[in-house]
């Protein structure tokens, strides 16, 4: 025993209170190495040891307490085994845990590997030829009813239908009525509700398969026609579903319009409620295609007396109407979803569809007698609090291609609100509005000779680089480049680029004229030299530069007048730049270039670094267009004013 184990079994005694004191002093040398004269223990607590020492007081932590002081002190000792056990029974928790989570795991992975394997069998199943014992036999004619489905969600309804695809017996119906709807339920007239076992969704088509636990004695399902381009056009068609979403099976007779390589055209009346739904050839009941939108446009003079326009002379609107194919589906175009993949889908779905609903009851509760400034207002506020929520969901990883593609749109719709009420752009497109609406507005139709512009080929030189053919070994002259006329313009360097048609022209009255350009304002810096919103008798006057030699193209449509001239006047790599006036104020200048990936990096940072001024009453952006690299400025003014002659007219697609 050396001499500090003897001081410690020569002066601990332990008390009956937990106090332990010693009958004569000694010294304390922790393991860390720090030195306590004359030490007297005053307490033990739960983790350490107090004590007084010459120089003061100490809290020694159990862990550097030295064995022959813990032999010494039984109060101590004890309180360290307790450490001990406890510590020994959170590891043994703690691992139990870790055993648990990990059979958990691996649970959930072998049922993962299952379910995907029973997926994959159903998508394989698909396209499998049916079974060499009902292979060439003639199939029965289905009946209709047992086969028509009504899906119906907390925030619509619409159709879906059995029909026998491949080897598997599965409900059809769109990626919109299914994908998006929450809580969907499908029952059929006679109340059954079908239970969901495999969904798997188009990639590229609205379209979703879905396998489902059949009921006993069920009646045979619809079977797909083999190939719809076989079908003449004219056909006599029905189209089946749950119209309005009123939970009534709809029959609604047609012929079939058009074909096309993933949706026809039919001429059935469906309307809202009927997506999903089949259309069926009414020679063999066979499903043809899947109800899924409609078109309405207004009828146009191109469109007057076709069948692509009214005859109806009240209501200038037309409906054409279509059907997703089904049966040129292939196993790549396809994904599988799973339950619970597709519910996150839907819960971040639900949550851009609630702030654009909400948007449009914003918009929509602005009266005649009410300011569009309390609109804007109220819009800014709203989009400032659900801000955080939008940004959250676009961290979401989306299993359903179609919910991605859509939220895309919806996201990039909120967007652009984003941005319109940062700038006012609102209150600026509904003062436009109001005028135009009180104007005198004339239209008429001008017929508009041919058209000639610069052959992109050629890039208006008549010649083309002549390319060598075979290897061989050149000398002298032959390394020089050859040149062979243009084959696009024959060698004339221009081409044809519209035949004559009708041009709709717009004119108003002077006060008009000046009531909107009032509401234009001028930009307070340059682009390119030019004043945005600036008059057209200024600012193509501004630069010597752009004189009729170098004019390209004159062009005039609805109401913007442009004109393109070669090059560029400050940038040598241009090859043209285009200038879009309205009522007389440049709104747009769009410079084009070659792209190469240098020149659209050196842009794309040239805008970023002199162009990030939000109050700014114009926006500048770099784009690549196939060969070309794209640098344009847009006034604020422009898309509000684009879109008047649009208030009348009606041109987009409706989902059913």
């Amino acid at each position: 025993m050396n001499w500090r184990e003897g001081c410690f079994y020569a002066s601990a005694v332990v008390c009956s209170g937990g106090l332990v004191l010693s009958s004569f002093a000694a010294d304390l040398v922790t393991l860390s190495g720090r030195h306590y004269k004359n030490y007297e223990v005053r307490n033990v607590t739960d983790r350490s040891v107090d004590i007084s020492h010459d120089t003061g007081a100490a809290s020694v932590p159990f862990a550097e307490l030295p064995e022959p002081f813990i032999r010494g002190n039984p109060e101590v000792a004890e309180k360290i085994k307790q450490l001990r056990e406890q510590k020994l029974a959170k590891e043994k928790a703690e691992k139990e845990r870790q055993d648990r989570e990990r059979k958990q795991h691996l649970r959930e992975v072998e049922k993962n590997a299952y379910e995907k394997a029973k997926q994959e069998q159903f998508l394989k199943a698909l396209f499998l030829l049916p079974p060499p014992e009902t292979a060439g036999k003639k199939q029965s004619r289905a009946d209709i009813l047992p086969n028509i489905l009504f899906i119906e969600g907390d925030n619509g309804a619409g159709t879906g239908f059995k029909v026998k695809f491949g080897r598997e017996n599965v409900i059809v119906s769109n990626a919109h009525v299914y994908l998006a709807l929450v809580n969907p339920r499908i029952r059929d007239s006679y109340g059954n509700e079908y239970k969901v076992e495999q969904m798997i969704s188009s990639r590229e088509r609205d379209l979703v398969i879905l396998k489902y636990r059949p009921f006993p004695g069920e009646a045979p399902l619809l079977n797909v026609t083999p190939a719809v381009t076989s079908l003449r056009v004219d056909s006599m068609v029905v189209a089946y579903g749950n119209s309005q979403g009123e939970k009534v099976n709809a029959t609604l007779p047609g012929r079939l319009l058009g074909i096309g390589y993933d949706v026809i055209e039919i001429d059935c009346g469906i309307v809202p409620g009927n997506s999903g739904g089949p259309v069926l050839l009414q020679s063999s009941g066979d499903v043809i295609g899947v109800s899924t939108y409609s078109k309405t446009r207004v009828t146009t003079a191109q469109t007057a007396g076709t069948r692509f326009g009214s005859r109806n002379l009240s209501n200038p609107y037309v409906v054409r109407r279509f059907a997703t194919r089904i049966d040129n589906l292939k196993m790549e175009d396809l994904e599988m979803l799973s339950q619970s993949d597709l519910n996150r889908d839907r819960q971040y779905f639900a949550q851009i569809g609630d702030v654009l609903t909400r948007v449009g009851e914003i918009l929509e509760s602005r009266s005649s007698n009410s300011s569009i400034d309390r609109v804007v207002r109220e819009l800014q506020t709203y989009l400032q609090e659900v801000g955080p929520s939008i940004l959250a969901v676009d961290d979401h990883q989306w299993a359903s291609s179609y919910l991605r593609r859509e939220y895309k749109e919806r996201r990039d719709y909120l967007q652009r609100c984003f941005k319109v009420l940062d700038v006012g752009d609102l209150v600026l497109a509904s003062r436009l509005n109001d005028i135009w609406k009180h104007a005198d507005v004339k239209v008429r139709d001008v017929s508009v000779p041919a058209r000639k512009q610069e052959c992109p080929k050629c890039q208006g030189a008549g010649q083309i680089k002549a390319s060598p053919f075979g290897l061989s070994i050149r000398k002298g002259d032959s390394f020089k480049r050859s040149y062979e006329s243009c084959s696009r313009c024959n060698g004339t360097g221009s081409i044809t680029t519209e035949e004559g048609s009708l041009r709709r022209e717009y004119s108003i009255s002077s006060s008009a004229f000046q009531e909107f350009n009032q509401c234009i304002r001028k930009s307070s810096r340059s682009f390119n030299g030019f004043t945005i919103g600036g008059f057209a008798s200024e600012e193509l006057r501004r630069f010597s530069y752009y004189d009729q030699s170098k004019l390209l193209e004159k062009n005039v449509y609805q109401l913007a007048e442009s004109y393109t001239y070669q090059g560029n006047h400050r940038i040598n790599e241009a090859l043209r730049t285009r200038f879009v006036f309205i009522f007389g104020r440049l709104l747009k200048v769009v410079v084009v270039l070659r792209y190469t990936p240098r020149s659209q990096q050196f842009f794309e940072k040239y805008v970023k670094d002199n162009f990030s001024n939000p109050d700014e009453v114009y926006d500048v952006n770099c784009s690549v267009a196939g060969r070309y690299l794209l640098l344009y400025c847009e006034h604020d003014a422009l898309g509000p004013l684009t879109q008047l002659t649009a208030a009348t007219s009606k041109d987009g697609k409706d989902l059913l």
